[in-house]
């Protein structure tokens, strides 16, 4: 097979390549070949021939491919080792091709065909209407607060009215003032005792009373506030007044029972502040429970004589770099080994996590160390490592050097921390990716890598989740 079709990412498979490809290269075409052809008197034949020092040799690519080349061959992983290479579905997680999995992809392409299709034959009313309903359900409060707000908006609240025109019973008098006609309208904004509550209310929407004839518009002026500093508190508060102006309303139809507008305008607050004093405390209770989760979820003593090797990656999407981050450290808490890698490519988070990982166990191969315990603030990329299960064709390669590698040592885990763990890694990463030449520090470390280890090793335990001991 041609090398050019082995580098682009087509609609439906990609490749898992590894270093050693003895493709022939050829002048090619978009659709499953680079964008452009190759230059005259161009004499690469291989793809080890872009390779140099285990990198992308970005002269060369610079000579012969186009931006838009470079970004796609750059974006792919190479193998240390000569694994085969082979397809991947990119539609399942596993990489590998099954009926069902091109079913979904099938059937979400009509979706997205269709959808497209109904859009642009939508007017701008129905545009509009999507919008606040979207917003509507959005909305942190109660289901049957949201409910009934939307049947006002539908023209469906049981306001007499409505009533008269469906049935032709009764009359549609106002049963609070006895005035006008109850519409939804009047309910809620012109009614007198309506009034009198939204004096009393602690918000207040002044500039919108040439709106209140029309409840539809009223609310879409409302619900665009959102965004607003305080903005969804104000509507919260909002509807829970226009809920309980309806149960007032209805109390005085089924009991015959006046509720002052005082009475009602607190009982509107109350229920506010209750449901949002619910909400923070159920909040609270999960970010407790989640803390708790990684403190019970061992505390791992780390074996003497172990060097700990933090990693971490950092994207610059400004830049277009990555950063990766690693710091080795004696078992004791002190600093031995920091290293910054930069690579002028778009990143991916996964991705470069992951090529984090291998490349610590490259540096503790090199290094000699034989017991070494790798943490990664990733836990997508630890558990991808540690379940023995990939679920990302994207980076089966990378993993497979991964197991590779820990081959090496006499004992090897791989784990994951919280971020508040590894600060001395994310910084490096961080300033890495600014840097235009990889660095690497021995026995002399800045004063900022000291400080951000002493962060990490503030607490005399170390957390970790789920640690497997690749090889021990």
């Amino acid at each position: 097979m041609e090398f050019v079709g082995r580098w682009t990412v087509e609609e439906n498979r990609g490749w898992n390549t590894g270093e050693y490809l003895e493709g022939q290269m050829g002048a090619g075409v978009r659709d499953r070949k680079t964008c452009n052809n190759m230059p005259p008197n161009c004499q690469l034949q291989t793809v080890s021939q872009l390779i140099r020092e285990g990198r992308w040799n970005r002269e060369i690519m610079q000579n012969v491919f186009n931006q838009g080349d470079r970004e796609q061959i750059a974006s792919m992983p190479r193998s240390m080792f000569k694994h085969s290479d082979r397809f991947f579905w990119k539609f399942a997680k596993s990489g590998t091709y099954t009926v069902k999995s091109s079913y979904v992809k099938a059937v979400q392409a009509s979706k997205i065909i269709k959808r497209s299709q109904k859009l642009e034959g939508e007017t701008s009313w129905e545009m509009r209407k999507h919008t606040v309903w979207k917003q509507l359900w959005n909305l942190n409060l109660k289901h049957k607060i949201k409910y009934f707000i939307w049947k006002c908006l539908q023209k469906g609240v049981a306001v007499k009215e409505a009533i008269y025109k469906r049935t032709g019973i009764g009359d549609m008098i106002c049963p609070v003032c006895g005035d006008e006609i109850e519409t939804a309208e009047h309910m809620i904004f012109t009614c007198p005792r309506a009034q009198f509550v939204w004096k009393l209310a602690a918000v207040r929407w002044e500039g919108l009373r040439e709106l209140k004839g029309n409840l539809w518009r009223w609310w879409e002026v409302v619900a665009q506030t959102g965004s607003k500093e305080y903005g969804t508190e104000h509507i919260s508060l909002t509807t829970n007044i226009i809920w309980n102006i309806w149960k007032a309303r209805n109390k005085v139809v089924f009991e015959q029972k006046m509720s002052d507008a005082h009475e009602i305008m607190l009982r509107a607050q109350q229920e506010w502040q209750e449901y949002d004093e619910v909400g923070q405390q159920e909040e609270t209770n999960k970010q407790n429970a989640r803390a708790m989760c990684q403190e019970e979820q061992g505390k791992v003593p780390l074996v003497e004589g172990v060097i700990r090797i933090n990693t971490d990656a950092a994207i610059s999407a400004s830049m277009i770099r990555t950063g990766k981050g690693i710091v080795a450290r004696h078992w004791t808490g002190e600093i031995i080994r920091a290293r910054g890698v930069v690579e002028q490519k778009k990143g991916e988070a996964l991705m470069e996590e992951t090529l984090t990982i291998r490349l610590a166990l490259q540096m503790a191969r090199d290094a000699g160390w034989r017991k070494i315990a790798i943490f990664s603030d990733c836990k997508t990329a630890t558990d991808y490592i540690n379940g023995n299960n990939v679920q990302d064709g994207n980076i089966a390669t990378i993993l497979e050097d991964i197991a590779d590698l820990t081959q090496v040592f006499d004992y090897c885990t791989i784990s994951w921390v919280p971020r508040s763990f590894n600060t001395a890694s994310h910084r490096l990463a961080s300033f890495a990716s600014k840097l235009v030449n990889d660095i690497y520090w021995v026995s002399h470390f800045p004063s900022w890598l000291k400080e951000a280890n002493r962060l990490d090793e503030r607490a005399d335990a170390h957390f970790v989740s789920n640690p497997c001991r690749i090889k021990c």
